[in-house]
């Protein structure tokens, strides 16, 4: 038998496991955005590597690009973090653009299996509220009932 404390329990555990599974959805969006921009990255690159045009246009960044012309498409300059730029060739860019894929597809591993675990969790408390609700309806339907009208005074 639950008492009221046990019920506000089990909700306040839902409803972290629901926030904790929202929070990596985003992340998730964002590497996702992250390994598709790599992907795009290396399919340019090997372009240009075949290309024979000399001319192109230079993204000097916010979507604004200047007409430049490339004197060699083997080597490329590279922030390499703090604002630092090394000189790689091209092997050296795509192996460099390869390990931040495989970095951003291990995360995204990581969070898939954290995603997983707060579902099965949140799954579970369900379950048990349903358990509750079936043994005590008239008690739940008043709960949800001022539940929901808490949440409405605080959504005005």
């Amino acid at each position: 038998m639950y008492n009221d404390e046990q019920k506000q329990e089990l909700i306040l555990k839902a409803s972290f496991f629901e926030k904790q599974a929202q929070e990596i959805e985003q992340q998730l969006s964002l590497i996702n955005h992250e390994i598709r921009e790599f992907h795009l990255l290396k399919e340019n690159l090997s372009s240009l590597n075949f290309s024979k045009e000399k001319e192109m246009l230079a993204s000097i960044g916010k979507g604004i690009f200047l007409e430049a012309k490339s004197l060699s498409s083997k080597d490329f300059f590279v922030d390499v973090g703090s604002n630092v730029i090394v000189k790689k060739t091209l092997e050296e860019t795509h192996t460099l653009i390869k390990a931040q894929i495989e970095k951003f597809e291990h995360a995204q591993v990581e969070l898939l299996q954290k995603l997983e675990v707060y579902r099965h969790l949140l799954h579970e408390l369900m379950q048990e509220a349903r358990s509750i609700e079936h043994d005590h309806p008239h008690e739940h339907t008043h709960n949800a009932n001022v539940h929901k009208n808490h949440q409405h005074s605080h959504s005005k």
